[in-house]
C-alpha cells in the first residue's frame, strides 16, 4: 500500500513538473498563431503591423491572467504585488540601475556582434519610419508601447516565462536556465529588427531577467527600466 502511495505521489509530481511547459507552449503558440493569421490575411502596413502586435500582447496577457485563476495572489505570482513592505522609492532607484545595466548590455553586445561580423552594423528599425516628423503618432505610440511592451513584455517574458521556466528546471540551475532561455525567446520575438536587433534584445532580456530574480521578482522594477528604454527608442524615431 505504501509503495502504491509513493508511486502515485511521484506520478503527480512528475505531471505537475511539466505543467509549466504546456502553459508556455500554449501562450506562445497562441501568440505565434495570431501573428501568422494576421500576416497572412492583412495587407503589409507598418502602423497596422504594430497595432496587431500590441493587440496580440493584450490577448496573451489576458490568457496569462486566466492561468493564475484559483490563486489568491494573482498579482504577486507575476511580480506585480505592491502591498508587503513595497517601496516606490526603492523600486524607482533600482529601476534606474537596471535601466543602465540593460542599456549597456544592449549597446556593448551589439557592438561586439557587429565588430566580429556576427551581425549587420545596425538593427533594422525601418518599421518605425512612420513616426518621423509625426508628433501625434509618436505620443500615441508611446502610450501603446508603455502598455504592450514596457508592461506587456515584462509580464510575458519575465513575470510569466521566467517563473514557469524556473519551475520547469527546478533542481537544475533553474535561475540560470530561466534567464538564458527567456532572453533568447525575447530576442527572437524582435526578429523584425534583424539579426543585430535579435542579439541586442536578447542581451537586454538577460539583463532584465537577472535583475528580476536579483531584486526579489519585483516586476515593477523591470517595467520601469523597460519603459525608459522604450521612451528613448520611440523619441529617437521622431
Amino acid at each position: 500500500m505504501e509503495q502504491v502511495s509513493l508511486k502515485k505521489a511521484y506520478q503527480t509530481k512528475a505531471v505537475y513538473r511539466w505543467i509549466p511547459l504546456w502553459e508556455v507552449l500554449g501562450v506562445f503558440g497562441t501568440a505565434i498563431f495570431l501573428l501568422w493569421i494576421a500576416g497572412r490575411w492583412l495587407e503589409p502596413n507598418p502602423i497596422l503591423t504594430h497595432a496587431v502586435v500590441w493587440t496580440t500582447y493584450l490577448l496573451v496577457m489576458t490568457i496569462i491572467w486566466r492561468l493564475q485563476k484559483g490563486h489568491s495572489q494573482r498579482w504577486a505570482l507575476l511580480g506585480l504585488d505592491w502591498k508587503d513592505n513595497f517601496s516606490w522609492r526603492s523600486t524607482i532607484l533600482r529601476s534606474l540601475i537596471v535601466f543602465v545595466g540593460a542599456t549597456v548590455a544592449f549597446i556593448v553586445v551589439g557592438m561586439l556582434a557587429a565588430n566580429f561580423g556576427w551581425a549587420p552594423q545596425q538593427a533594422d528599425l525601418s518599421g518605425y519610419d512612420f513616426l518621423k516628423g509625426n508628433l501625434p503618432l509618436v505620443l500615441l505610440s508611446l502610450l501603446a508601447v508603455y502598455i504592450s511592451a514596457s508592461f506587456g513584455e515584462e509580464v510575458v517574458f519575465r513575470g510569466f516565462l521566467i517563473t514557469r521556466l524556473h519551475r520547469l528546471f527546478e533542481g537544475f540551475y533553474p535561475g540560470f536556465w530561466a534567464v538564458m532561455i527567456s532572453g533568447v525567446i525575447f530576442g527572437l520575438a524582435h526578429f523584425s529588427w534583424g539579426l543585430l536587433g535579435i542579439i541586442q534584445t536578447a542581451a537586454m532580456g538577460w539583463t532584465l531577467g537577472y535583475f528580476y530574480l536579483r531584486y526579489g521578482r519585483n516586476l515593477w522594477i523591470t517595467i520601469l527600466a523597460h519603459a525608459y528604454m522604450d521612451t528613448i527608442l520611440i523619441l529617437q524615431m521622431y
